[in-house]
């Protein structure tokens, strides 16, 4: 639940009061009205300077174009998070990076699969 400027939390669920303390540590703000349009729901806004859209294009000066490409052109990433959301967001955007991707849901899937396949970034 929301009021004003401060959550209640009730239950288990952590991630709205989670989501609120991360925009705040990105400099950014989460806040929450009701639908104007009357139905039942809530409308979230998530605001993080510098972020125009949920595609992320990296900017890169033509000089370091060719040294990224070729750098990470054979290259394999591992991206591991218990949840398959974020897992998967970050796992786009290290693809968009040239990285292929492989994923672990923990830690001790990830070491199993460091210790069988070298990976560039993990």
């Amino acid at each position: 639940r929301v009021h004003g400027d401060h959550m209640a939390i009730r239950g288990t669920g952590l991630g709205l009061a989670n989501a609120r303390l991360f925009a705040a540590q990105l400099g950014g703000t989460l806040s929450v009205r009701a639908r104007r349009d009357g139905a039942t729901g809530s409308v979230f806004a998530l605001v993080i300077p510098g972020l125009e859209s949920a595609e992320l294009p990296l900017p890169v000066s033509s000089e370091s174009s060719s040294v990224a490409e070729d750098s990470v052109a054979n290259a394999t990433a591992l991206v591991v998070d218990d949840s398959p959301i974020t897992r998967a967001l970050i796992a786009k955007m290290v693809r968009a990076l040239g990285f292929a991707v492989r994923e672990a849901a923990d830690g001790a899937e990830a070491l199993e699969m460091m210790r069988a396949h070298g990976f560039a970034l993990v």
